[in-house]
């Protein structure tokens, strides 16, 4: 949406940018937020988020990154990427993917989360990164549309397995 569009509907126009790693401890809430609302089969340990964030820290910037929206002198909204190694058999070679995008509801439905991704692929591009991965829930459709507006492709579905999930099985 245009500028213009922005601030009629939102207090403030957000800014994207790259978070700073000081930053990392401030998207707590909205970190926490973007899980309680994901339809997961897993249930997140009461550390989750430090977890989470002792795996961002040490590599922040060459193998992690973090952007954020902020409007109002608050962070409004995130997306979280990692360098992922792809297996040899595959080329080899190094991908990015999108481990979490999450912005606050008031700020939905305005471009935000598009300008995060569209952000994070500058970043991976200016990397030598030439593919990015993702995944969305199945039925945050959404997302989907959203996601493939600005390029990214269903290519695979992700399907888990639990205990509580199966059947019981069958013997040949």
């Amino acid at each position: 949406m245009e500028s213009a569009e922005w601030s009629e509907r939102l207090p403030d126009e957000p800014v994207v940018r790259v978070g700073t790693i000081e930053e990392l401890e401030l998207i707590k809430d909205l970190w926490l937020e973007h899980y309680r609302t994901q339809k997961l089969n897993i249930s997140l340990p009461p550390d989750a988020f430090e977890q989470w964030l002792g795996t961002m820290k040490p590599a922040y910037g060459r193998f992690t990154i973090n952007f954020v929206a902020t409007a109002g002198g608050r962070i409004v909204g995130f997306l979280s990427g990692r360098v992922r190694t792809m297996p040899s058999y595959f080329g080899g070679g190094v991908c990015g993917y999108l481990t979490e995008i999450c912005v606050e509801t008031e700020y939905r439905r305005h471009g935000l989360a598009r300008k995060l991704l569209l952000a994070s692929f500058d970043w991976y591009q200016s990397q030598g990164i030439r593919r990015v991965e993702s995944s969305v829930m199945l039925d945050n459709l959404a997302s989907q549309k959203m996601a493939m507006s600005v390029g990214l492709n269903p290519e695979q579905y992700l399907l888990i397995w639990t205990p509580d999930s199966a059947e019981p099985r069958r013997e040949p």
